[in-house]
């Protein structure tokens, strides 16, 4: 199950994101994290070591437990890409019910809810409550994993191709 969490992570962990509600996206993921951060940085950041890591070719993926999020919420498990010392992305996943998962979901929508819409664009599926926010630049996919009972956080580059491949993917989930 363990290697499952940190495959999941890994697949999910792609580039960059970050935010704050009246700008929508922007270069902070949390209040202590920011892309292009150095690992040492990050570490010395949220006071923690790597539990797991993943070295490819080009980017390394360090995953620690226990770090908050943009909405200062703790997840159980989280992971951040490197591409040449700099962080280019994070993923954020916390077991969680799907009664936790609407919670925490709402929580988002509210962090977002008075961000301008020229600012920040939202697609959202009620019906498996996930809820995809983006710019021109940068995406964020919430969305509740059946696989592994967990609320995972998405954080992405975002180009035209990524966004309406996302977009594809929330309006179609079931």
């Amino acid at each position: 199950m363990k290697k499952y969490i940190y495959l999941l992570l890994f697949a999910l962990c792609f580039s960059m994101f970050g935010a704050n509600a009246k700008e929508g996206l922007n270069n902070e993921i949390t209040s202590k994290v920011s892309f292009f951060m150095t690992k040492k940085q990050l570490e010395d950041s949220i006071k923690r070591t790597p539990v797991d890591s993943v070295d490819n070719k080009d980017t390394q993926i360090y995953v620690y437990t226990d770090v908050n999020d943009m909405l200062n919420k703790e997840n159980k498990f989280s992971s951040f890409m490197f591409a040449d010392d700099m962080l280019i992305s994070s993923v954020f996943m916390t077991p969680s019910t799907e009664a936790e998962h609407k919670s925490i979901l709402n929580s988002y929508m509210n962090f977002f809810k008075t961000t301008p819409e020229s600012k920040l664009k939202k697609v959202e599926n009620k019906k498996v409550n996930a809820v995809l926010y983006y710019n021109n630049a940068m995406l964020l996919f919430v969305y509740y994993d059946k696989s592994t009972n967990s609320t995972v956080a998405v954080n992405q580059l975002a180009n035209d191709e990524l966004i309406n491949m996302r977009i594809d993917e929330i309006k179609n989930a079931e």
